[in-house]
């Protein structure tokens, strides 16, 4: 187990199937199994879905918030969570996503070491893995089955994407905004916020290797809602592109205010 004290695995959740809290279990047992670090896990929905008990052990940590809106507010929630962290380093990170041990390792040497404020654990390769697949891996948590089998796989997002996972100096995260909460659902918000921090000047890695993705019903909060809610999620994002270093700033410092009274 490598030891890993100062990071916080962050996993924002809403489970509305079976799947993703299989997939849940999986991530949390996988983390577990390689890393001696700390995993704070935020469920918002109108009960919750999982026993708390499960997570009564010293580096996990659980809360749960009632929320009864269909449509799951990841931005903001992640943001209530990271006012519980306590580490210098920090993986938000999706409960259906995987990548060798390997890569989260230099991720956080790479931090540790100020080579750069964020990491990416993968080279832009965001692999689905079919079913089948997904059923040997909940069994072995063997990630060489999945880097075995690249070939099932289907890519998305393109050969470069940005979302399921990735880690940060927390310090700098914070004051890079945290995580932009005019994205409501689904779409772009992964984008938007490695847009800001290049536009903040920040140093922002990749690692080598693919990062998986254990197949899941695609639920509301999988995909845009709406033609409108479409267009909404990409006019943010060129919102925050088309904005200059110093407007991003203060646009930032009022996203923080709200979060420096608690």
């Amino acid at each position: 187990m490598i030891p890993a004290l100062d990071l916080t695995f962050v996993i924002p959740i809403r489970l509305d199937s079976q799947e993703r809290k299989e997939n849940l279990m999986t991530c949390i047992s996988f983390l577990s199994l390689f890393f001696k670090s700390n995993i704070l896990i935020i469920e918002a929905d109108y009960k919750p879905s999982v026993d708390a008990k499960y997570f009564l052990t010293k580096n996990i940590k659980y809360i749960f918030v009632e929320d009864k809106e269909k449509v799951f507010h990841r931005t903001k929630y992640i943001n209530i969570a990271v006012q519980n962290l306590k580490t210098d380093y920090i993986g938000i990170w999706d409960a259906d996503v995987f990548v060798s041990p390997i890569q989260i390792l230099l991720s956080l040497k790479s931090l540790r070491d100020k080579i750069c404020e964020f990491a990416y654990p993968y080279d832009g390769r965001f692999l689905d893995i079919p079913s089948n697949l997904r059923r040997e891996f909940i069994k072995t948590l063997d990630i060489r089955l999945l880097e075995n089998n690249i070939h099932l796989s289907t890519p998305l997002y393109g050969p470069y994407a940005c979302g399921g996972g990735f880690f940060a100096n927390s310090e700098e995260y914070i004051l890079c905004g945290m995580e932009n909460e005019n994205f409501i659902g689904w779409g772009q918000e992964d984008g938007e916020r490695v847009c800001r921090w290049h536009k903040l000047n920040k140093r922002v890695i990749r690692l080598n290797g693919p990062l998986f993705h254990l197949n899941h019903p695609r639920g509301t909060n999988s995909k845009f809602l709406s033609e409108n809610h479409r267009i909404k999620q990409i006019n943010e994002y060129y919102r925050i592109e088309t904005m200059s270093k110093i407007r991003l700033k203060q646009e930032i410092s009022l996203w923080l205010k709200k979060y420096s009274t608690l």
